[in-house]
């Protein structure tokens, strides 16, 4: 990022600004997305799949709270009726699996311009582990970053099949 500042004294609040906004406009990570157009059956399909999650995280929840409940009572709860942390973990894995899958587009629309710049790929979580709440679920740490060193190469390549597709139009 370049940042054009004057060492003037009777322009100290412009610059102080000026500062201010690149310390900020640092901090921004911006992730690429392929821009695509879908057709009715892929939005009622991803629809269906987005529902289905979402049901799981519910029950997931309701029987959390149900156990959490009867532990509050000072009831005791059987062991075999006891929520264990890999129920919690396949859970939290469905819902990010959404959110960490590049979806593979079905006709990308090549007239758009990417606007983001190459060093905005966040991948600051790689191996870190998915952490909610009091429960830390650490699985598999190597297997998930393969998969998102993948999903990198995955965008690296979009970017530059994108960025040839410009080079042409110009």
């Amino acid at each position: 990022m370049v940042m054009c500042c004057s060492p003037a004294g009777y322009n100290d609040a412009e610059t102080k600004s000026t500062l201010m906004f690149g310390m900020l406009a640092n901090t921004i990570k911006n992730l690429v997305k392929v821009n695509e157009e879908i057709t009715a059956y892929e939005w009622r399909r991803r629809y269906a799949r987005e529902r289905e999650k979402v049901g799981k995280s519910h029950n997931t929840v309701s029987h959390l709270k149900s156990e959490l409940k009867r532990w509050r009572d000072s009831e005791t709860v059987n062991q075999i009726d006891w929520s264990t942390e890999n129920q919690y973990a396949a859970a939290i894995d469905d819902t990010r699996d959404s959110i960490t899958t590049p979806s593979v587009p079905s006709t990308p629309m090549l007239d758009s311009v990417c606007t983001h710049t190459p060093r905005s790929y966040g991948l600051t979580n790689a191996s870190a582990g998915y952490t909610s709440g009091r429960v830390t679920v650490g699985a598999s740490v190597a297997s998930r970053a393969s998969v998102e060193a993948e999903e990198l190469q995955l965008l690296y390549k979009q970017l530059d099949e994108k960025d040839d597709a410009i080079n042409k139009q110009a």
